[in-house]
């Protein structure tokens, strides 16, 4: 099985079966812009959206997928098993089957995204309930 994972601002679906990606944040940091003049430093910072995509290939047969986001103190941000999935793109579920020499993918949208802590947050992926990890950080600029 072969995993990939991006952050982005939004990921568009096409019906070619690519995915336009808008925003890309590199490396997997979300760095942080210091706030305008006037907004004080403890404000929570809040971002439009965040997009994820995972993309699955190398996996025969029919799978169950579900998923979590864990902020860097262990708490459950959302679960990526609810309304967040964008529309017109499978949401994760039971019996996804992924042709030979096929990929599929998953958009996960968070619309907005408030950030309660700064550090590094996971993204758990679990197909047939084995997870799959991928990290990525949220930074304020320096």
């Amino acid at each position: 099985m072969n995993l990939q994972f991006l952050i982005a601002e939004e990921f568009r679906p096409e019906a070619s079966g690519k995915v336009t990606a808008l925003g890309v944040y590199p490396g997997n940091y979300i760095i942080l812009l210091k706030p305008p003049q006037g907004i004080p430093d403890t404000a929570i910072p809040t971002l439009d959206r965040v997009a994820f995509l995972i993309t699955v290939s190398e996996l025969k047969g029919s799978h169950n997928y579900s998923g979590k986001i864990i902020d860097p103190n262990g708490n459950s941000v959302i679960d990526p098993n609810s309304n967040q999935i964008k529309e017109g793109v499978q949401p994760f579920g039971e019996g996804i089957t992924i042709g030979e020499g096929m990929s599929h993918s998953f958009i996960f949208e968070l619309k907005p995204f408030s950030i309660k802590t700064m550090g590094r947050y996971k993204f758990i992926l679990y197909v047939d309930d084995a997870p799959h990890e991928f990290t990525f950080d949220i930074r304020k600029q320096l």
